[in-house]
């Protein structure tokens, strides 16, 4: 159990830091109708 609180602290850590240092970068991927072929939304 320890072993578990650890690796989640630590992930967290490692998260919050990722945010703070703007290492996340947001890509849009366009949902498309097979048949129609035509884009009938996004996708984050």
């Amino acid at each position: 159990m320890n072993a578990s609180i650890a690796a989640r602290v630590s992930l967290e850590h490692d998260l919050r830091a990722a945010i703070a240092g703007n290492q996340f970068v947001l890509h849009y991927q366009p949902q498309v109708d097979i048949l129609s072929e035509k884009v009938i939304g996004f996708e984050a």
